[in-house]
């Protein structure tokens, strides 16, 4: 049995964290029997989550989790695309991955950082303030080491937007990025989106992202399709 190691669900979203979900989409995709537990991100083997715990060892990172499942499981939810189909799936899938998320994680710990402090409510209290103080400073260091945090929040906002247009025209009416069949790309860009039109964050990029219905649809039909109308959290 497969078991998927998960960041704690928070704000009553499926997963908190867009690659956490991702994995646990992936997985869902691929038919294959798995259980999941939760936990904090140094229970993975690099640091951070998701996980999974296979017969060959514990795996780190949603995009080695995926080429498991396909190297391991013969699970290739887009074989029948084209190499210029996957080159454009790539593009866009890395522009989310590689914009939206840092852009997510500044708003959640240096914009917003309260509404992140749920995520460490199991945490006594003395102890709680002091591991979500380290953590924050990590993460500032990474997003300023990373580049997205010398930039005002308005500059940052407004690279975020870019991407959120991208998307919302790229993606369009769909149902899916390449049409009716849903792929890989799909489980990558949803949960980049609901991480951001979902959490409990109020910015201005925030509320424009919220303000595009047409993503909003799409990641809920991605959601609908791959976990069969289970409520989030389940």
């Amino acid at each position: 049995m497969l078991t998927l190691i998960k960041l704690p669900t928070a704000w009553g979203l499926r997963n908190a964290s867009a690659f956490n979900l991702k994995a646990e989409a992936l997985l869902a995709l691929s038919g294959i029997a798995f259980e999941a537990e939760e936990a904090l991100p140094n229970k993975g083997p690099k640091g951070k989550l998701p996980a999974l715990k296979t017969p060959e060892g514990v795996i780190g990172d949603s995009a080695l989790i995926h080429k498991y499942l396909v190297e391991k499981h013969g699970f290739d939810i887009d074989a029948a695309l084209t190499p210029v189909q996957r080159a454009d799936a790539l593009a866009y899938q890395k522009m989310a991955e590689e914009y939206l998320y840092f852009i997510a994680l500044y708003i959640r710990w240096v914009v917003e950082p309260e509404e992140t402090k749920v995520f460490f409510a199991g945490i006594p209290g003395v102890l709680r303030g002091f591991v979500f103080g380290r953590l924050q400073k990590a993460v500032k260091r990474t997003l300023h080491g990373q580049g997205l945090a010398r930039h005002s929040d308005e500059e940052i906002f407004a690279f975020g937007k870019e991407v959120i247009d991208a998307l919302d025209a790229r993606i369009g009416d769909g149902p899916f990025f390449f049409g009716d069949v849903i792929h890989s790309v799909d489980a990558a860009l949803y949960p980049q989106i609901v991480n951001i039109t979902d959490a409990p964050y109020h910015t201005a990029f925030n509320e424009y992202a919220r303000s595009k219905p047409r993503l909003i649809a799409y990641a809920k039909r991605c959601d609908a399709q791959i976990f069969g109308g289970q409520t989030n959290g389940a």
